[in-house]
């Protein structure tokens, strides 16, 4: 699990070292937490077929979580999920970055899966936009 943001893997030695202090010394909580969490949910997946990780991790969760059980989650973590949801914009910015600039590959499953995805919570997304635009201005 990375801790840190991709460009860090080619900052400065010195910059590196800084952010193994904070890391060392000031480490948010729940990055424990979460790590060892993690490293349980590796043991879970590890054994799922597919060349990629994340295609792992999404296959052990289809595979092994029902409707039910998917439902159940979702309904225990209602807030967390609201918080990924505003997020989701930004995700949502970077598909179409990737898309627009030509980094999407229409014979990549994953791509073609991402933007799919992003399509559907778009339309969804984009009125109710507009609606709570149009009710904040009455």
């Amino acid at each position: 699990m990375r801790l840190w943001p991709k460009h860090t893997m080619t900052a400065s030695p010195h910059l590196r070292a800084q952010l193994a202090q904070r890391l060392r010394k000031r480490m948010p909580p729940g990055w424990q937490e979460f790590s060892k969490l993690w490293t349980a949910f590796n043991a879970l997946y590890g054994g799922e077929t597919g060349e990629r990780e994340r295609a792992r991790v999404m296959s052990v969760v289809r595979r092994y979580v029902s409707a039910r059980g998917a439902g159940n989650v979702l309904d225990r973590n209602k807030a967390a999920i609201a918080e990924l949801i505003a997020a989701v914009a930004g995700i949502l910015y970077q598909v179409r970055c990737n898309l627009v600039h030509g980094s999407k590959d229409p014979d990549d499953s994953r791509d073609r899966m991402l933007l799919r995805a992003s399509l559907q919570i778009l339309m969804d997304l984009v009125p109710a936009v507009e609606r709570g635009m149009m009710a904040s201005s009455k």
